[in-house]
């Protein structure tokens, strides 16, 4: 059985991970990615209750490229990346997709 002290002494753990940086986002949007399948930018979409029409007028890219990023066909210059990520109010490395390789993904896809 966990003791209320060991919640407390992992809670202060945690907190100290965040407060030295290490990166975190809502459990909406994490079980958007890990239980529905989702890509980031999708689960991120999902999660501010965007359609791709708005998210993609948000970003002033078309919404084919936003559907296509969804769907793994692309990964977006780091431009468009900083776009989607200023539309979507999070961090540009929220968008990054573990299965595709995160930064180096962009690199073969541009």
């Amino acid at each position: 059985m966990i003791s209320s002290d060991d919640d407390a002494v992992a809670a202060a753990a945690a907190l100290a991970r965040v407060s030295g940086g290490e990166k975190t986002m809502p459990a909406e949007v994490l079980a958007l990615m890990l239980d529905d399948g989702l890509s980031p930018l999708a689960a991120w979409r999902r999660y501010r209750g965007l359609s791709q029409a708005a998210l993609a007028e948000m970003a002033a890219i078309s919404q084919v490229w936003v559907g296509r990023i969804e769907a793994g066909g692309g990964y977006g210059s780091p431009a468009t990346r900083r776009k989607l990520a200023a539309a979507l109010g999070v961090e540009v490395w929220a968008l990054d997709d573990p299965d595709a390789g995160g930064e180096g993904a962009a690199k073969r896809a541009t």
